[in-house]
């Protein structure tokens, strides 16, 4: 048995507003994902983050977690 580790090269960095995590999805094209973990605020004593999914896009240095890239 395999693990996530095994699967995919995760590349960790820290941001000014959290910790990004990239890989790549290998299928009928390579895809570069981000995972952003970011503080957001906080509220009532409690701290919240916000967890984010998506694609990067490496010409303009952003990512959308709208488009659909199968």
């Amino acid at each position: 048995m395999s693990n996530f580790t095994d699967a995919y090269e995760i590349v960790p960095q820290t941001t000014e507003g959290g910790l990004d995590f990239f890989f790549v999805s290998d299928g009928n094209r390579e895809i570069v994902k981000i995972i952003r973990y970011s503080y957001v605020m906080n509220y009532l004593g409690t701290d919240v983050y916000n967890l984010a999914f998506g694609d990067f896009d490496r010409r303009r240095g952003s990512f959308s977690d709208d488009r659909v890239s199968r």
